[in-house]
């Protein structure tokens, strides 16, 4: 590796040094825009950011939910100010998709369940990638994968905004989370992508990364990697190397429950990690480190111990982070301490709100780079009441067309195997996300579960009066587990079943089977509401109901993610203890006090230019996400110059 830069970030005179490094103009103006000019002194081609996730959302990639839909949003918005990123993730084989099937149980009783098919993803020539030189990755013993691992970049369409994706059999989350074929994944993305920015150098692209972002504890082998090689550059000197990695490297974590990731033994490092280690001193370590922790090694663990800083991806996320990391590790770990920033996850508003934002930028709502102009609030306000009504409402509608007419051709149906018909003047409620125990999607289904067990008759169910009361009411449901989650596929049943079991619901709620990018396109501008209702203080932060929100559509939600960070009065708020009566009542409450806005146009467009005046334009910014983690990286490194 080559010998990093001593150079401070204040001794570089002017932006215009950082333009003769290779950054484009409109990098150099976002950072201006966010008021941090160092990010463009730090950030250029040649010392780039690398960030590295096991899966990004992007067409034609193997991804499991709302970490790839992350990673997509975030490349997405690194293209769209053109920032010297260089993504590094798995180019999987196959994906998991999900189909609903009718079973009959010993009793007779028919009931519906996800049945998972795996199915082939698109080649590397189909995606338009190149390839790239293969890289090895050692592996101590027999092991199905070659060791030899493709190498392929994937088109963003930017110079400076880069994708290398490593070729691995299988797909994403391969079997439980401590398997060896997890592990497999995990080092070839650790190693083999630092191998990757390694090679750049060699073949004449010289990359000296500024800063690593490990994207949840999967990625945490990259960290170990690159602290390996430069204990190899300074001579075995371990505590120098680990310094300045923990210097120029941040951890995000989305996992609030420590304990539910995965673990993985000494024979299994010894087997996997340890081979691709090149410094003596390194494995030394690292066998200590595993010792110490009985034996076992938890990536989070080594998250966190090679990280100089962390984040959560909401404030509410990191503060709990915060205290359920400190309780199981203290306040310092091998001298890191237990604080987690809050950096609240953005999306890519073009993306996902394409029609939306160019109304927004039209009326000088959005700048340039999708960004909110909000720093006079008052002026802010007066922007957005400017848009005309009409613009709105003509948005809402042509989405409406467009999911209809998707819908119309067939290629997408509902769990039974139809085809959704849905009425021009329909009211859309959407609640699509994964299918988790702890996101409670059977929640609408609470009033319908005692009718079912007969604990109260059909007419006191407050799901059907409300579809009874509301005839344009259509629900969509979509969302899957993955294959070795058993208690999201039996959330999954209920919701299913609970459809099944009445005509009505039959008819007005659809189950989109094998949730994907293409039909969260058309489904989530189209919502007229959108739902989101987990047990709160377990969501990391909620990115679907930031999409929806970004077309102005309704939110009836827990507080709890992103939307704890709007301001209060912008949305439909559910209140109560989870599980309790309280929050079924106040879910069912929220129901009626959104409809009625839904069903006035006026009080709509109200609704909307409240829901962005308060805040939500900036909480979903792709863009404005990065801001924050510029501004956390920068900051690390002008408190060491300092």
């Amino acid at each position: 590796m080559p010998q990093a830069s001593q150079e401070s970030p204040r001794q570089i005179d002017s932006l215009q040094s950082s333009e003769r490094l290779g950054n484009s103009a409109k990098f150099i103006r976002f950072a201006e825009r966010i008021h941090n000019p160092d990010a463009a002194k730090r950030f250029t081609p040649q010392t780039p950011l690398i960030y590295t996730s096991t899966e990004f959302g992007i067409d034609g990639l193997g991804y499991t939910g709302g970490l790839g839909v992350l990673s997509g949003d975030h490349m997405r918005g690194a293209v769209s100010i053109d920032a010297p990123i260089i993504g590094i993730g798995l180019r999987y084989r196959e994906r998991n998709m999900q189909v609903i099937a009718p079973q009959i149980s010993m009793d007779g009783k028919k009931s519906f369940a996800q049945v998972d098919k795996t199915v082939p993803l698109l080649t590397p020539e189909e995606l338009g990638m190149t390839l790239c030189e293969d890289i090895h990755v050692e592996v101590n013993g027999a092991m199905g994968p070659c060791c030899e691992i493709p190498v392929h970049s994937f088109p963003l369409g930017n110079e400076k905004t880069k994708l290398y994706l490593l070729d691995v059999p299988g797909q994403v989350y391969p079997e439980k989370p401590s398997d060896d074929s997890r592990l497999w994944h995990n080092t070839v993305l650790g190693f083999g992508g630092y191998q990757v920015v390694k090679q750049l150098t060699e073949q004449g692209e010289p990359i000296d990364p500024a800063a690593f972002h490990l994207n949840e504890s999967a990625t945490a082998l990259m960290g170990l990697a690159a602290l390996d090689d430069l204990t190899t550059h300074y001579n075995g000197d371990y505590n120098r190397a680990l310094a300045e990695i923990r210097q120029k490297t941040l951890g995000t974590n989305h996992t609030l429950v420590p304990a539910a990731e995965a673990c993985y033994s000494i024979d299994q490092a010894e087997k996997f990690i340890i081979p691709n280690l090149k410094s003596d001193r390194s494995k030394f370590e690292l066998r200590s480190f595993i010792q110490q922790r009985g034996g076992e090694l938890k990536p989070l663990d080594l998250m966190l111990y090679l990280t100089g800083t962390q984040n959560g991806v909401s404030q509410f996320h990191a503060e709990i982070s915060t205290n359920n990391f400190r309780k199981i590790y203290g306040e310092n770990y091998y001298g890191n301490s237990i604080e987690f920033k809050p950096v609240t996850n953005g999306i890519d508003i073009e993306y996902w709100a394409k029609q939306m934002a160019a109304v927004l930028r039209k009326h000088d709502v959005l700048d340039e780079f999708d960004m909110p102009n909000d720093d006079d609030p008052a002026e802010f306000e007066r922007l957005i009441a400017q848009i005309p009504a009409e613009e709105i409402l003509d948005n809402w509608a042509d989405a409406s067309k467009d999911l209809r007419e998707y819908l119309d051709k067939g290629d997408r149906r509902d769990q039974l195997g139809n085809v959704v018909n849905l009425p021009e003047d329909a009211i859309i409620y959407g609640d699509a996300r994964r299918m988790a125990g702890y996101k409670q999607r059977d929640m609408m289904f609470r009033d319908h579960q005692r009718v079912l067990k007969g604990e109260m008759s059909r007419d006191e169910d407050r799901l059907v009066k409300f579809l009874t009361e509301h005839p344009r009411v259509h629900i969509f449901i979509a969302g899957k587990s993955h294959p070795t989650d058993d208690a999201g596929k039996g959330i999954t049943r209920i919701v299913l079943d609970n459809i099944a079991s009445d005509p009505l619901f039959r008819e007005r709620i659809h189950f989109m089977p094998d949730w994907d990018l293409q039909l969260a396109q058309k489904l989530i501008p189209a919502v007229n509401v959108w739902l989101n209702n987990p047990r709160r203080g377990e969501e990391a932060c909620g990115t679907s109901g930031e999409k929806s929100a970004a077309n102005g559509e309704q939110q009836v939600s827990v507080d709890d993610g992103w939307i704890r960070e709007q301001k209060d009065g912008t949305y439909h708020k559910i209140v109560g203890e989870p599980g309790s009566k309280e929050e079924t009542d106040s879910y069912y409450a929220n129901l009626n006090n959104s409809v009625a806005i839904a069903e006035n146009s006026e009080l709509a467009v109200d609704y909307a230019r409240k829901l962005w005046a308060g805040g939500a334009l900036r909480i979903a910014c792709a863009p404005a996400m990065l801001e924050r983690y510029f501004d956390l990286l920068t900051q690390q490194r002008l408190q060491k110059a300092a």
